[in-house]
């Protein structure tokens, strides 16, 4: 199996991960989960529903 990236979409979306896949080789695919910035730190974001969001990526995993 070819190896590839799956993150997950913040609100502002950081396009390094595409170079990084794109110099890599690899596939990069930005997951639809609900993030939202912390309004305490404007630097992390928040994920909404933890249990959904781990149920994704596990999807997505074994694709």
């Amino acid at each position: 199996m070819k190896a590839r990236m799956l993150t997950l979409r913040r609100p502002k979306p950081n396009r390094n991960y595409d170079t990084i896949a794109r110099t890599m080789g690899i596939t990069h695919q930005g997951l639809p989960a609900h993030i939202v910035d912390d309004p305490a730190n404007p630097k992390r974001a928040m994920i909404v529903d933890p249990a959904a969001t781990a149920a994704l990526l596990e999807e997505r995993a074994e694709r």
